[in-house]
């Protein structure tokens, strides 16, 4: 069964709708409109006539039609009865917000038992419970009970055993990244709908080209695996696993109800199906920033230049330890270098600038060498640091002439304010930037071993 209603309803019935500000039911309604969702919307409260001057239903049986999604936002205790409304009017989707099912007491599970058995009788399809649900920028439909003001569309989906990435991530995520989103979806406890299901569902998304996942536990581990083996030579799936020790085995139970499973079998499956695994949701975030903003390298040849020494000799470790190399660098790169450099610095790669910035400025420095590295042959991928000082401009030079020829990554070090502004510049020409060389590195790492899987 198609998961496609889901992400583009044309009704939605938000079941516990409110006029309380804050309350999940009130905040979903307020994400629908203020996101500009076209779709009907039907908010279900027996005891109001009309909220956001919507019209009130008392059931979403009485609804004068079958939505296509009903969004259930009330506790636990009530969602067996507005489950058997649900099936009494046909409805076939259906996310549940509401928490306190088998990631609780015995009393949760019993809940947990009695919602699937409604459901799998009348073939509902259910996301969740215990979850924020979804997110699409395409429909512009959200079930969130966080307020969202905009999501920007872009080509990277997350798919989340929580509901924190419909959450605050989402909105660290939409506050300093600059790559869009195509698809959020919080699994919950995972009821119904699983990770290999929407799994395939992005694999066929026209809007979705990168997909990251954070998952506590699998439950059809097997079929996640066979369907991620036809998914990565099309797109790169990344993937967080928690869960990796006793204690935190422990947490995913009491949090969606999972078990964890063995930590190294998992990463096998990762290296067997091409799956690139991050250790955590910032290397997440910026592995998948990397791979939306730069084309993919050919090898793993790697130019450093950095504006200090030490910086060129921990961003050399860098490389090696993400398993890259260091690239030759042919006399026709170095030339025009040797032209802006004093006589007693010795050129190689890594690069330190700094002599070239004392001799010929920052501005032009970096733009010679930016340029020479793109065209040697014998690099695969660039990795620059730049320095944003107070008394120190520089004008960033225009790198569009540069954009898609190899990949290039840029640490952006030194004042926050000064760096924020360099960020914005280099990455709405698509220059992914990052706090360090050595995360910059770990992202170049993970596109090329994707590169690598390809090959």
């Amino acid at each position: 069964m198609s998961l496609q209603k889901f992400f583009s309803p044309k009704s939605v019935a938000v079941v516990g709708a409110s006029r309380t500000f804050g309350k999940a039911g009130n905040v979903i309604l307020l994400n629908l409109l203020n996101l500009g969702y076209e779709g009907r919307i039907y908010p279900v409260n027996p005891r109001a006539d009309t909220i956001f001057e919507l019209k009130c239903y008392p059931t979403v049986s009485s609804i004068p039609e079958v939505v296509d999604v009903a969004v259930i936002a009330t506790p636990s205790i009530f969602v067996p009865e507005i489950m058997r409304d649900i099936q009494a009017k046909g409805v076939t989707n259906v996310v549940i917000i509401s928490s306190g099912f088998s990631e609780g007491s015995e009393e949760g599970k019993s809940l947990h038992q009695e919602v699937l058995a409604i459901a799998q009788k009348a073939h509902i399809r259910i996301i969740g419970p215990n979850t924020t649900g979804i997110t699409s920028s395409e429909s512009k439909f959200c079930t969130s009970f966080v307020p969202i003001e905009e999501v920007p569309p872009g080509k990277v989906a997350f798919v989340a055993q929580t509901g924190l990435f419909l959450g605050v991530l989402l909105e660290t995520i939409l506050s300093e990244e600059h790559f869009g989103i195509s698809k959020v979806v919080g699994l919950g406890n995972k009821m119904d709908v699983e990770d290999s299901e929407v799994l395939e569902y992005l694999a066929q998304d026209g809007e979705t080209e990168i997909m990251c996942f954070y998952i506590e536990g699998l439950k059809k581990a097997r079929k996640f695996y066979e369907v991620a083996k036809k998914v990565t030579p099309k797109k790169p799936v990344l993937v967080v696993k928690s869960g990796v020790t006793g204690e935190g085995s422990k947490a995913a139970v009491s949090h969606t109800a999972s078990l964890s499973g063995n930590d190294q079998l998992f990463s096998a499956m990762c290296q067997q199906a091409g799956i690139i695994r991050a250790s955590d949701l910032e290397e997440l975030v910026e592995a998948a920033k990397a791979f939306a903003f730069q084309p993919l390298p050919k090898g793993k040849r790697t130019a450093l230049v950095h504006y200090t020494g030490a910086g060129c000799v921990m961003g050399a470790d860098s490389i090696v330890r993400e398993g890259l190399e260091m690239a030759s660098l042919s006399e026709e790169t170095l030339a025009p270098l040797r032209k802006i450099t004093p006589e007693w610095h010795t050129l190689r790669n890594p690069v330190d600038l700094w002599p070239s910035i004392e001799s010929a400025g920052a501005d032009k420095a970096f733009s010679t060498v930016v340029k020479s590295l793109i065209e040697d042959d014998g690099v695969d991928a660039v990795v620059l640091a730049v320095g944003c000082m107070r008394g120190f401009p520089l004008e960033w030079p225009e790198m569009r002439e540069f954009y898609g020829k190899k990949p290039v990554l840029i640490a952006v070090e030194g004042d926050r304010e000064l760096g924020f502004s360099a960020l914005e510049k280099l990455e709405a020409q698509k220059f992914p930037c990052f706090k360090s060389v050595q995360r910059a590195i770990r992202a170049l790492g993970h596109m090329v071993a994707y590169r690598s899987h390809l090959k």
